[in-house]
């Protein structure tokens, strides 16, 4: 398969070309993903404190296996919890409100969630 053109860096002002599907250079991608993490604040102050430490490790414990790789009929053991609606949408650490992904699982959705907001819920 024939690779991509090369197109500028979306950042004004680079003049950089640039291949990847993240659509910046190497070095204002990384600033981006900085200021994201400065604005978004950490993860104490977003209500991920030791007493969701304590239900996230309760919640693997009884649900060993990523969700949606049992679907697929996989067996992949779960290392995220997810909300199925999310903190910030008013949904609560209630067991009903969660669900055991494997990462790539849990990225896909948040990705999903990011370009689709509350369609995935």
């Amino acid at each position: 398969m024939p690779m991509r053109p090369p197109k500028p860096c979306a950042q004004p002002g680079c003049p950089e070309l640039v291949r990847s599907p993240a659509r910046r250079c190497p070095g204002h991608e990384a600033a981006r993903h900085r200021a994201i993490d400065e604005r978004r604040g950490s993860s104490s102050e977003r209500g991920y404190d030791v007493h969701w430490q304590r239900i996230r490790a309760q919640f693997l414990r009884l649900h060993p296996l990523c969700v949606q790789c049992q679907a697929e009929g996989r067996v992949t053991a779960s290392t995220v919890v997810d909300h199925i609606v999310p903190i910030a949408d008013g949904g609560t650490n209630e067991h009903a409100n969660l669900r055991a992904f494997c990462k790539p699982h849990h990225d896909a959705r948040t990705m999903r969630d990011q370009v689709h907001p509350r369609r995935n819920h």
